[in-house]
């Protein structure tokens, strides 16, 4: 299973001496579950391959000093994480997972008109929890289908969560607080009802001769009252604020889908740079012609 949004260099090696040793067991309630550990490295940015539970669960894994983010998985389960900090007069720290069952979530994405959004992405947010690691199938955000029918594959239950949609040109929206109670939850309904605004302009030489072909992007500081602390720290902010776009053969671009709040529009050519930024309003469209020089 790959990893979503891990912070650290997969292509590393792990040189350092060791220097302590870490145990523990991966359970569900009280029964041992067969699984694996990952321990990512603070220092050096160095991931360590998966580490093999026994038949019981139990795990060892001898590592060198420092913070150490641990992440346990096991089929069936969703994956937990814990960070703990090693090194000599550290002791041997003893780390207990209990997992919680993965089910599995399935829906659609309407727009206002009740049609179905195509290629929507939908992302799951637990109530009050900040993760550093996700697994990708746990977190969500693989396209819907043609006619805007979702499947997140790994939810847990029995643990309160939100469902997160985003799609090109509307604001990103959200379900109310769901909790799966046994292994699936079918027929969730999705609405992408906010527009927001578009952000268009030109790329154009020192000289005004357009810049087709030129990559452009799009940063937003979204308004406070635009989107919700649960929807700002979900996957679908960063992809609804974070937004690139090619200009067109006469320099043209657009942005859809923007909030109100502030841009800044970028764009570079080999040493060539060009920068802008403009205050955006849902209902009035911004322009933000860039100049490279």
């Amino acid at each position: 299973m790959k990893l979503l949004l891990a912070a650290v260099c997969a292509t590393a090696t792990l040189c350092a001496q060791t220097s302590a040793r870490i145990t523990g067991q991966i359970t569900a309630g009280p029964t041992p579950v067969r699984g694996e550990v990952i321990a990512v490295v603070d220092d050096g940015r160095v991931r360590i391959s998966p580490v093999p539970t026994d038949p019981q669960g139990q795990f060892t894994i001898d590592i060198s000093a420092g913070r150490v983010l641990l992440v346990a998985k096991a089929d069936g389960y969703v994956s937990e994480e814990r960070e703990v900090a090693v090194g000599p007069g550290t002791g041997s720290p003893t780390i207990h997972f209990v997992l919680a069952p993965a089910g599995s979530v399935s829906g659609r994405v309407f727009d206002e008109n009740g049609a179905g959004v195509g290629g929507a992405r939908v992302w799951v947010g637990y109530k009050g929890e900040t993760r550093r690691w996700r697994l990708a199938e746990e977190a969500g955000g693989e396209p819907a289908d043609n006619f805007g029918y979702f499947t997140v594959p790994a939810v847990a239950q029995g643990r309160p969560f939100v469902l997160h949609a985003e799609s090109e040109g509307w604001l990103m929206s959200s379900s109310d607080t769901l909790n799966l109670r046994g292994a699936e939850m079918k027929g969730v309904v999705l609405l992408l009802s906010r527009h927001g605004t578009r952000v268009r302009g030109r790329v154009v030489e020192a000289a005004g001769s357009p810049v087709g072909g030129a990559q452009v992007r799009l940063r937003s500081l979204a308004a406070q009252d635009q989107f919700t602390a649960e929807q700002r720290a979900s996957p679908a902010f960063v992809r609804s604020t974070n937004k690139t776009a090619i200009s067109a053969a006469d320099g043209s671009y657009v942005f859809a889908g923007v909030p109100a709040g502030q841009v800044v529009v970028t764009t570079n050519i080999g040493s060539r740079r060009a920068a802008g930024e403009a205050a955006t309003a849902v209902g009035h469209e911004a322009e933000i012609n860039l100049t490279l020089r």
